[in-house]
């Protein structure tokens, strides 16, 4: 049930539903729903953005993608929100310790 690529535009959210052929059946980031923003086109390549600001091509020939609803995104871009939050406090709090240890002894 992929979205076809001429009713893709710039600012579209997809996400990889399948690889040419087949369903995507192994669960890794990029074949998980994560949502990818459309950036640019140069078929067969579009050009797109995941919530951390990497970019990636994708190749239509290959991938099937399926534009996302505005809602699906919003929850997702909550998730990864607050998964980055949780992973900048676990990076203060471990340079917090490193510093507590680190520190000369009177």
């Amino acid at each position: 049930m992929a979205t076809p690529i001429e009713s893709l535009r710039p600012g579209n959210y997809v996400a990889i539903v399948g690889i040419k052929g087949k369903i995507a059946k192994c669960i890794t980031p990029v074949l998980s729903g994560e949502p990818f923003r459309v950036e640019k086109f140069s078929l067969p390549f579009v050009a797109v953005k995941n919530f951390s600001g990497e970019v990636f091509a994708l190749d239509v020939r290959q991938y099937d993608l399926q534009k996302l609803s505005r809602g699906y995104v919003g929850v997702m871009r909550a998730a990864a929100l607050s998964k980055l939050d949780d992973l900048k406090a676990k990076e203060h709090n471990a340079v917090q310790r490193i510093m507590a240890f680190a520190k000369p002894r009177q």
